[in-house]
């Protein structure tokens, strides 16, 4: 949490520095989750083995706002905050399982523009990003037992050493836009960097394909 708060001071000191200079842009759009587990597990041989795997796990939106901090021409620097809302609904004939997840987004982008007419440009951005997770819950109905189990996936349950998973990511956030005057269209891609599943041996990265719209003041 000390990492979160110390990431949102250096994105306010860069908006108060570069106030002046910036441009406020509000942006929304649409996002999915891709979950990547690694399995680690011995074999009958003895051997390790590791079963690395990438799937979809849930579709949602976000929305936030940014400030555009340009230091030349053509490079930028736009720290933002946004909140992510990502969900999913898996059917079997035994259960049907939901999962509704809420992050607080903050990243802090390096950006470099191209402008083709004063009306037309293109952006291409990276650089690093804090996800917080505010809220992550799962409810499991199932069809064999008659009974509605919910979790709190940031919550320890009873008896168990760890909660299913952790709040705090690190990502890599890389993605291009462009703008007619003040409108423009962007997406990425954040690559999760942490390890969110307290597991021993199973290792448990989260990214997000996005894209979305947006309006610069």
């Amino acid at each position: 949490m000390k990492k979160v708060f110390a990431f949102v001071a250096v994105a306010a000191a860069l908006m108060v520095a570069g106030k002046a200079n910036a441009q406020l842009s509000v942006n929304g759009g649409f996002m999915t989750n891709f979950d990547n587990p690694t399995y680690k597990y011995t074999d009958l041989s003895g051997k390790e083995v590791k079963n690395d795997t990438l799937y979809n796990s849930g579709f949602g939106v976000w929305a936030g706002v940014s400030y555009n901090i340009d230091f030349s021409e053509h490079w930028g620097i736009a720290p933002g905050v946004y909140v992510n809302y990502v969900g999913d609904v898996d059917k079997t004939k035994a259960a049907t399982t939901t999962v509704d997840m809420v992050d607080l987004n903050i990243p802090i982008l390096f950006n470099y523009k191209k402008e083709f007419t004063s009306s037309f440009g293109i952006r291409g951005f990276v650089g690093p990003n804090i996800r917080y997770g505010v809220m992550a819950k799962s409810q499991v109905e199932s069809t064999v037992t008659n009974t509605n189990v919910k979790t709190n996936l940031y919550k320890k349950p009873s008896g168990a050493d760890h909660a299913p998973l952790t709040r705090t990511d690190l990502g890599l956030t890389i993605g291009v836009g462009v703008h007619f005057n003040a409108f423009q269209i962007q997406t990425g891609f954040n690559f999760g960097l942490l390890d969110r599943n307290p597991g021993k041996n199973v290792t448990l990265n989260m990214h997000q394909y996005f894209v979305g719209v947006g309006y610069v003041f």
